[in-house]
């Protein structure tokens, strides 16, 4: 049986953040981020270059072989509402990418794109590992908003999940992924997700001076 912490254990992670304010800090993005916005004018392209699991399977697209896995670092499956009726990804996605230090890939989409980031004239990186196609596509973009997170080990407590055992988290927006055990888990009066860690910090994102 998966331990799977959800959008009904929110109500206890607030209620305990606000009775132990110490338990959470404040994160903001540090940098512009590298996005693919699906368009009008290349949701077919990019639907086909992106494997993205809906739950527990590829999508009924033509996806073409040299495409690239979305959601592989958290081992991610995403929910039917990250995709079109006719299966192609939805237009107004936002396409994450994050090259992490080993040079890997992080993509995975982001449903509330432009809630949350800016457009950002920052230069455009060429990503090595991002076929030419892919690469055309990418504009950068900066989150706006401060975000407020708990570390997963205090999440477990406050749900009844033991320290040691996985967890999984499911987002309010309906992505489900694997949390490692130093990872935090980001959320406000609405929503609720995880964020792994690199380096000794969200993946990311940098602290707010107190």
């Amino acid at each position: 049986m998966k331990n799977v912490i959800t959008q009904s254990h929110l109500v206890a992670i607030l209620a305990y953040a606000s009775e132990n304010p110490t338990s959470v800090a404040k994160f903001y993005k540090n940098q512009p981020s590298a996005v693919i916005v699906v368009t009008p004018e290349n949701q077919e392209l990019i639907s086909k270059k992106l494997r993205i699991v809906q739950n527990g399977e590829y999508p009924a697209i033509n996806v073409e072989v040299d495409s690239i896995d979305v959601g592989t670092v958290d081992n991610a499956d995403y929910k039917a509402e990250y995709f079109s009726e006719n299966g192609l990804l939805k237009i107004g996605l936002g396409i994450m990418i994050n090259v992490l230090k080993d040079g890997s890939l992080d993509i995975y989409p982001n449903a509330n794109l432009k809630d949350a980031y800016i457009f950002s004239d920052a230069e455009v990186p060429n990503i090595k590992k991002l076929p030419d196609v892919l690469n055309q596509e990418v504009e950068m973009y900066l989150k706006t908003q401060e975000v407020t997170m708990m570390h997963t080990s205090i999440v477990k407590s406050i749900v009844g999940i033991d320290e040691s055992a996985v967890v999984e988290i499911e987002a309010t927006w309906g992505s489900q992924k694997d949390m490692g055990n130093d990872s935090y888990i980001v959320f406000n009066n609405d929503e609720l997700y995880g964020i792994n860690m690199e380096d000794g910090k969200p993946i990311g994102y940098l602290r707010v001076a107190s």
